[in-house]
Protein backbone atom coordinates (compact mmCIF):
# COMPACT_ATOMS: atom_id res chain seq x y z
CA UNK A 1 0.00 0.00 0.00
CA UNK A 2 2.71 2.10 0.65
CA UNK A 3 6.67 2.28 -1.71
CA UNK A 4 8.84 0.09 -0.13
CA UNK A 5 10.75 0.90 3.42
CA UNK A 6 7.83 2.85 4.62
CA UNK A 7 5.67 -0.60 5.11
CA UNK A 8 6.17 0.31 8.70
CA UNK A 9 3.87 3.09 8.29
CA UNK A 10 0.78 1.03 7.04
CA UNK A 11 -1.66 0.96 10.44
CA UNK A 12 -1.81 4.76 9.88
CA UNK A 13 -3.41 4.67 6.33
CA UNK A 14 -6.58 3.91 7.68
CA UNK A 15 -7.12 6.76 9.44
CA UNK A 16 -4.43 9.08 8.36
CA UNK A 17 -5.28 8.98 4.84
CA UNK A 18 -7.89 11.78 4.03
CA UNK A 19 -8.06 13.02 0.61
CA UNK A 20 -8.58 16.94 1.90
CA UNK A 21 -6.98 19.82 4.20
CA UNK A 22 -10.79 20.07 6.04
CA UNK A 23 -11.12 16.42 6.05
CA UNK A 24 -7.10 15.93 7.86
CA UNK A 25 -8.06 18.71 10.33
CA UNK A 26 -11.37 17.72 11.47
CA UNK A 27 -10.05 14.35 11.98
CA UNK A 28 -7.54 15.78 14.38
CA UNK A 29 -9.89 17.34 15.80
CA UNK A 30 -11.23 14.58 17.10
CA UNK A 31 -8.85 12.50 18.41
CA UNK A 32 -7.09 12.72 21.52
CA UNK A 33 -3.40 14.26 21.80
CA UNK A 34 -2.01 10.80 22.71
CA UNK A 35 -3.12 9.00 19.27
CA UNK A 36 -1.92 12.31 17.50
CA UNK A 37 1.29 11.98 18.90
CA UNK A 38 1.86 8.30 18.09
CA UNK A 39 1.63 9.24 14.77
CA UNK A 40 3.47 11.96 15.03
CA UNK A 41 6.11 9.91 16.96
CA UNK A 42 5.75 7.29 13.82
CA UNK A 43 6.23 9.66 10.88
CA UNK A 44 8.87 12.39 12.00
CA UNK A 45 11.71 10.52 11.91
CA UNK A 46 10.43 9.45 8.24
CA UNK A 47 9.07 12.90 7.05
CA UNK A 48 12.69 13.35 5.07
CA UNK A 49 13.17 10.41 3.54
CA UNK A 50 9.58 10.24 2.18
CA UNK A 51 9.83 13.49 0.84
CA UNK A 52 12.90 12.92 -1.15
CA UNK A 53 10.99 10.22 -2.69
CA UNK A 54 7.54 12.06 -3.53
CA UNK A 55 9.99 15.08 -4.58
CA UNK A 56 10.72 12.55 -7.49
CA UNK A 57 7.00 13.07 -8.70
CA UNK A 58 5.00 15.54 -10.17
CA UNK A 59 1.05 15.74 -8.52
CA UNK A 60 -0.91 14.32 -11.78
CA UNK A 61 2.25 11.63 -12.76
CA UNK A 62 2.59 10.49 -8.22
CA UNK A 63 1.57 6.64 -8.54
CA UNK A 64 -0.90 5.72 -5.84
CA UNK A 65 1.11 4.49 -3.53
CA UNK A 66 3.32 7.69 -3.52
CA UNK A 67 0.28 9.68 -2.91
CA UNK A 68 -0.42 7.50 -0.25
CA UNK A 69 2.35 8.62 1.59
CA UNK A 70 1.99 12.58 0.10
CA UNK A 71 -1.16 12.20 2.07
CA UNK A 72 0.38 10.72 5.07
CA UNK A 73 2.92 14.02 5.03
CA UNK A 74 -0.14 16.11 4.80
CA UNK A 75 -1.42 14.85 7.45
CA UNK A 76 1.77 15.07 9.54
CA UNK A 77 1.69 18.84 9.55
CA UNK A 78 -2.11 18.59 11.15
CA UNK A 79 -0.21 16.55 13.94
CA UNK A 80 2.64 18.74 14.01
CA UNK A 81 0.34 21.93 15.04
CA UNK A 82 -1.04 19.48 18.01
CA UNK A 83 1.99 18.20 19.22
CA UNK A 84 4.78 21.26 18.50
CA UNK A 85 1.99 24.18 18.98
CA UNK A 86 -1.07 23.86 20.88
CA UNK A 87 -0.25 21.20 23.00
CA UNK A 88 -3.87 19.77 22.29
CA UNK A 89 -5.65 18.31 19.22
CA UNK A 90 -7.62 21.79 18.75
CA UNK A 91 -5.94 25.25 19.30
CA UNK A 92 -7.04 26.29 22.99
CA UNK A 93 -9.91 28.25 22.93
CA UNK A 94 -10.15 29.04 19.40
CA UNK A 95 -14.15 28.96 17.71
CA UNK A 96 -12.71 27.33 14.58
CA UNK A 97 -14.79 25.81 13.47
CA UNK A 98 -17.24 24.82 15.50
CA UNK A 99 -18.06 28.28 16.79
CA UNK A 100 -17.56 30.20 13.75
CA UNK A 101 -21.05 30.74 11.61
CA UNK A 102 -20.69 33.27 8.94
CA UNK A 103 -23.96 35.55 8.87
CA UNK A 104 -23.45 37.79 6.19
CA UNK A 105 -21.12 37.07 2.74
CA UNK A 106 -19.13 39.39 1.44
CA UNK A 107 -18.24 40.11 -2.16
CA UNK A 108 -14.54 41.41 -3.21
CA UNK A 109 -14.74 43.90 -6.47
CA UNK A 110 -11.52 44.01 -8.45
Amino acid sequence: MLPAGFEDLEPFLAQWDLPTFNARRAFRGGLALEEIRRFYDAMVPRASAALALIDNYSLRDMPEDVARLYRLVLALSHASMAVEVHGAARAPYAPYPDQLHLTRSFRTFG
